[in-house]
Formats: C-alpha cells, sequence, structure tokens
C-alpha cells in the first residue's frame, strides 16, 4: 500500500474528527484537551493540535498522527489502522497482492459472510422471525443490528464459508466451527446451531464474533444435552476478546458522548430494545462480568455509568461487584431500579416513554445502597441499621479517587443515620489501611515509576527542549539571534536544530520528539512576543551549565588537592571563583 492513501486519508479526515470520535475533547485555545485513554489520570493531559493535525499526551508521551491515534486506541496494526480510516474517509485503498492479505483481515471477512449468512437463514426460518416480533423487535431493528439465525444443522454454516474460499482453519480460528467428534467421521462442525444470533461488532462496527440464543421452533425435537446453553459466545479468538467487547457500543457511543452517560444492561435484548425506543446509550458485556478494559473504554467518553438492574438480591450483588472499579475509574455510577421480574426489555417492550422516563431517573449507586439499608430499620434496632449502612457503604467510598467525592458521601451518610462526620472518618481510615497494600499498590508501583522518570529528566533537559520546542513552533528564526550559543545544547538536541536551519529531513523519531517539544512549548506560552522568554531561557541554560562545570571542578580540586598538586589546584580555584561569578 502506498504513502500515498495515507496522505489522501489525511486529506479527508482531521485528525480532531477521528479523535473526538473516541474521546470526549474540550477546548483549551486553539487546541483541545482531555483526560488521556490510554493511561489513568486526573487532570487532562492529553491534546490535540488541529493545526499540527497531530496529538500528544504529556503524562505517557505517547503521541502522533491520526494512524497512530487509531493504532493505540484499536490495538491494531498500520495496515489495518489504514483500511479503518479509508473506509471512513470513502477511499478505496488497492492491495498490491491480495494474497499477502493477513489474517486479521480474512477473518474480518470470513466473519461478514458469515453475519450475511445468518441474516439470510433468517428469513427462511418464520417461527424465529415470530419469536423476535413477539419479543418486541421490530423489523427495521432486526435490519439495524443484523440479527440472524443459525440453522439447526450441523455444517450448514461450513458448506458456505468453504464454497466462499476459506479454509477449514480459517473458519476454526474465526471461532465458528469446532472439532467434531460426530460417528460420521466429520472433522468439524459448525458451533452455533439452532439459534438465534447476535453479532458482536467492535467499536468501529466490524464483526468480531457472535453471541447465539437456543431456539427451538414449535414442534421441532431436539436433544437437549447436545444443545448447550441458553447463550453461547464465539470463544477468544484473534479478532474477539469478550474482556474488550461491549455488545452495542459502536451504535452507542454517539449518544453515550452526547448523554456524558452510559446504561449498562445484562443482554443483547435489553440493548436493542433500548435503542429502539429512544435511548441509544445502552450496551452490554457478552458471557463475562465488567472489566476494566470494558471501563476505559466508556470512561474516554463518558463520566456516568448506569446499571439498569432489577431489585432483587442478585441483581444487587451483581452491580456491586462491578461498582469498585468503575468508582476507581472515576464513574459517577448511578442505578435505574427496575419494577420486580422486570428487565431494560420489557420495560421498553412495555412503553417507550416508560423507559425513557426510568432512565432519565438514574440515582447515585451510594444513595440508592444507603435508602435499602435505611428501610430495614422497621425490622431491625435503630444502631444496628447505622453500623450496616456505615459498613455497606465505606468500603466503596475508599475507593474513590477523589477526596471531595469521599467527604460528600462522609457527610451523606453522617446526616442521613444521625452520627457524628468523625466517628465515620475513623471507620472509614480503617477501611483504607486494611486495603490499602491491596487496591492501591499497582498505583503506588505506577507512580513510582512515573516518578523516577520524571527525575531522569533535568532542570537543563527542560531549558533546552524548551527552547527547541519554540524554533520548531516558531520556526528557527525565532531563536536565530542566539545561534552563537548553540553549544549550550546537547549533541542531541543540537542536532535538531541543525536539521531545522538546513531544512534537512527528520527521522521518524526525531520528528516525533520535535513535534512534541514544539507542542509542548505552544501550550506552555501561547501567544505573543517571546524575545524575552526566549533571552531569558538562554540565560538561565548559561547559568544551569555554569553550575554542572562548578560541580565538575569542585570534585576536581578536592582530588588535586589529595594528589597534593598545588599548581593544578590554584588553576581550577580560580576558574571555580571567575565561574561563581556569573550564576550571582
Amino acid at each position: 500500500m502506498s504513502s500515498g492513501a495515507a496522505e489522501q486519508i489525511k486529506s479527508r479526515l482531521g485528525v480532531l474528527d477521528v479523535v473526538q470520535s473516541y474521546v470526549r475533547l474540550q477546548k483549551a485555545g486553539a487546541n483541545y484537551k482531555a483526560v488521556c485513554p490510554f493511561h489513568s489520570e486526573k487532570t487532562p493531559s492529553f491534546f490535540v493540535s488541529p493545526a499540527r493535525e497531530s496529538w500528544h499526551c504529556f503524562g505517557c508521551s505517547r503521541g502522533g498522527d491520526i494512524f497512530s491515534f487509531v493504532q493505540e486506541i484499536e490495538g491494531v496494526d498500520f495496515i489495518d489502522a489504514l483500511n479503518l480510516l479509508a473506509a471512513r474517509a470513502g477511499i478505496e485503498v488497492k492491495k498490491e497482492d491480495p494474497r499477502q492479505r493477513s489474517e486479521r483481515e480474512r477473518l474480518l471477512e470470513l466473519t461478514e459472510c458469515a453475519t450475511a449468512f445468518f441474516q439470510s437463514a433468517l428469513i427462511l426460518q418464520p417461527a424465529a422471525c415470530a419469536y423476535l416480533k413477539e419479543r418486541g423487535v421490530t423489523e427495521d431493528t432486526i435490519k439495524t443490528f443484523r440479527i440472524g439465525y443459525a440453522p439447526r444443522s450441523w455444517d450448514a454454516l461450513l458448506g458456505r464459508l468453504r464454497a466462499k474460499g476459506y479454509r477449514d482453519t480459517e473458519i476454526v480460528a474465526s471461532g465458528l466451527a469446532v472439532a467434531s467428534a460426530r460417528p460420521s467421521g466429520a472433522r468439524y462442525h459448525d458451533r452455533f446451531r439452532g439459534r438465534i444470533m447476535f453479532p458482536l461488532a467492535d467499536a468501529t462496527g466490524r464483526i468480531v464474533g457472535f453471541s447465539g440464543r437456543t431456539f427451538v421452533a414449535p414442534g421441532e425435537q431436539v436433544d437437549e444435552a447436545a444443545q448447550g446453553g441458553k447463550y453461547i459466545n464465539t470463544p477468544q479468538t484473534l479478532l474477539y476478546n469478550k474482556s474488550k467487547i461491549l455488545y452495542g457500543f459502536d451504535r452507542a457511543k454517539i449518544a453515550i458522548r452526547k448523554e456524558n452517560a452510559c446504561i449498562l444492561v445484562e443482554g443483547q435484548m435489553d440493548v436493542i430494545l433500548s435503542h429502539q425506543s429512544g435511548v441509544a446509550n445502552a450496551v452490554a458485556v457478552s458471557g463475562t462480568a465488567l472489566t476494566t478494559d470494558h471501563l476505559r473504554a466508556v470512561r474516554r467518553i463518558a463520566d456516568t455509568l448506569i446499571f439498569a438492574f432489577d431489585c432483587d438480591s442478585a441483581g444487587t450483588a451483581a452491580v456491586e461487584r462491578s461498582v469498585t472499579d468503575a468508582l476507581a475509574e472515576q464513574f459517577d455510577v448511578r442505578v435505574i431500579t427496575l419494577p420486580e421480574d422486570r428487565d431494560p426489555a420489557d420495560v421498553a417492550r412495555e412503553g417507550a416513554e416508560q423507559w425513557k422516563k426510568a432512565s432519565a431517573q438514574s440515582r447515585p449507586f451510594l444513595e440508592f445502597l444507603l435508602e435499602e439499608q435505611l428501610a430495614k430499620k422497621e425490622h431491625q434496632e435503630e444502631h444496628l441499621v447505622w453500623r450496616d449502612a456505615a459498613a455497606k457503604l465505606l468500603p466503596f467510598i475508599v475507593r474513590m479517587p477523589g477526596a471531595v467525592d469521599r467527604a460528600f458521601w462522609v457527610r451523606a451518610i453522617a446526616h442521613r443515620v444521625g452520627m457524628r462526620e468523625d466517628a465515620l472518618w475513623e471507620e472509614l481510615s480503617k477501611y483504607a489501611q486494611n486495603s490499602r497494600k491491596r487496591f492501591f499498590g499497582v498505583f503506588r508501583q505506577e507512580r513510582g515509576a512515573g516518578e523516577a522518570e520524571t527525575k531522569k529528566r533535568t532542570r537543563r533537559d527542560m531549558l533546552e527542549e524548551r527552547l527547541v520546542g519554540i524554533a520548531f513552533w516558531k520556526g528557527v528564526a525565532a531563536i536565530a539571534q542566539k545561534e552563537e550559543k548553540n553549544s549550550l545544547f546537547r549533541e542531541e538536541r543540537r542536532a535538531l536544530l541543525e536539521a531545522l536551519s538546513s531544512g534537512k529531513p527528520l527521522s521518524g523519531n526525531d520528528q516525533r520528539y520535535a513535534q512534541k517539544l514544539a507542542f509542548e512549548s505552544e501550550l506552555f506560552y501561547g501567544e505573543g512576543d517571546l524575545t524575552e522568554e526566549i533571552t531569558q531561557l538562554f540565560s538561565e541554560l548559561e547559568r544551569q551549565e555554569a553550575r554542572e562545570r562548578l560541580a565538575v571542578l569542585g570534585r576536581d580540586i578536592r582530588t588535586l588537592e589529595l594528589a597534593g598538586k598545588n599548581d593544578q589546584v590554584r588553576e581550577r580555584v580560580k576558574e571555580f571563583q571567575e565561574l561563581s561569578k556569573k550564576i550571582r
């Protein structure tokens, strides 16, 4: 694939358009900022520059153009990033040799072919269509979510995929076929048989796997032992990782960003009927509990996570297991409480307005827990209610990374149960001490690594980088009057200035480094005349070099004194004294 395709894509897609489709950005002068999607942080250090067509995080040092961003956020290589952005830009990327297509690309084409097969098979299964209609799913929604049907056949899909030229090994690698133990001696058979099929897509809408719900048509004879569970999902494959895929996220992300909130429901039908009713910011996990990867995908574009669950103890317990991680990711965690024996699909089917109202009336999770505990007053002594309320809520509060949030909830609980705040703070301190190693150990390790990295960057490094950044931002003419002082720069940064002056092209790494420094200087100084700033930076750089030389001279003097070389000692002392005057 030629570099021309990349340039053509860049001419149609700006970095701002691409990044803000994944990350919620805020205006910051001529640039945009956000909490970095690639590492945990509280203060935004991730910046996007439309003028430079680049992005950079000053916290984790990642940065680049639209291709590097998609590579990072989608976890794909450059070719896949190119193809994703080409499709978005409406550009056809010609392949030099179709036989050299990557394994990932082949599997994506295979799963797309399987999706079309399942869609066609659904049309030929009236009973399955009737079931979906009975559940409240319209024909338009069936098409939108590409719902299908896997025939109750051992090799219907295998036969179709083989006819399309896919090898058995590829079909198995996609998770759509498994090794067979059938008496007929067939080597493989279809994984999904007699099931309503829900395609699972990645964040860009590419089908990477499937979830199949068992379906038995009226009068159909089925071996229940061979049927398997109610739901089965694609296993872990090159394309599908259940810990990273949220069902419906590709369709929900625009609404999630707009509402600054994501509703987490339990199953595919909940997502489908929620979207059909007009509440389009709903997603669901598939075949696993909520993971950190799921949370971080949502956190890139929204601050609020809303759990929709029924009021039984199992529903509450399931949410509690996920709330801890959500609080640690700095979500505002809220809940939608539903009538007994009703799930979101039921409420949405009974009336779109009813589900919209329920979604709009979510409340903070800790408030829900507190009310749940206080409701026990009628059946329990009051002091035990207070004790249990504290025991129930404090483990969640201690995991909140923000001191303001912790203080708010300590005060709220104290007010509601009639306790002293200092008593609750004392209890909270106990929880913190007991859980510190378990919950904050990794954070401390990461913070320690970051601090060690920061210490490696000296004051002199910072001064040189600021000047080089100004040169690449404003043009080398901005510091040209100081060229006689270029010897002050260390070799690496001096080489950058010389390349800029001569127009010599930079290597990839040098180009990214120079772009980072320019971006950093732009953000630090803003607009205006920098003549005085440049003069001060050079003066400070000279003083810094003098300090470093003084340290060397001091060591030399001590060494020469011990060796009895008095003449050389006097020379070093004289130089030391003259140099000292320059930094006063």
